[in-house]
């Protein structure tokens, strides 16, 4: 089977604007998802602490 590669970016090389999981930022930044989390933490400290799957 054959994995296909999720689409971040359009033909001019925009980032398409649409929620995206944590793992997805993650490879968009070309850094693991813990250091994605710690980032996201640092930047936003007063961000609720449920479990939202999506950032936007």
């Amino acid at each position: 089977m054959q994995k296909t590669e999720k689409k971040f970016f359009d033909e001019q090389g925009n980032m398409l604007i649409r929620p995206y999981r944590l793992m997805d930022l993650a490879a968009i930044y070309d850094v693991s998802s813990k250091t994605m989390r710690r980032w996201i933490d640092a930047k936003a400290p007063n961000m609720e602490k449920t479990r939202n799957v999506f950032y936007h």
